[in-house]
């Protein structure tokens, strides 16, 4: 390769992985949000026709909120307290501090 069409080496920031795998958390907190919204679309449709009272459809959407957000303070934590990919150990080289 010549000098002309080498290319400057990019700076690759270290992948992070969580404590837990963080896509299978962004899966789950999908599901969990998915759900959420669409129990408080049911309950608020049943709140409109007058099947369920106010209350409900409230309390129903603030608990949706409550759930995203404790998911998403989940997502952060497990990220932050999580190691990057270099800093694993790696199984086969047994003599590597953990």
């Amino acid at each position: 390769m010549t000098d002309a069409t080498a290319r400057p080496a990019k700076r690759r920031r270290k992948p992070i992985t969580g404590i837990i795998d963080p896509n299978r958390v962004r899966k789950g907190l999908f599901a969990l949000s998915s759900a959420c919204v669409g129990a408080c679309v049911v309950i608020s449709i049943l709140a409109i026709w007058d099947y369920v009272g106010n209350q409900a459809a409230f309390k129903s959407l603030a608990s949706c909120a409550v759930l995203v957000a404790g998911g998403g303070l989940f997502e952060i934590l497990n990220r932050t307290f999580g190691k990057s990919v270099e800093d694993r150990p790696n199984p086969f080289k047994p003599n590597q501090p953990a």
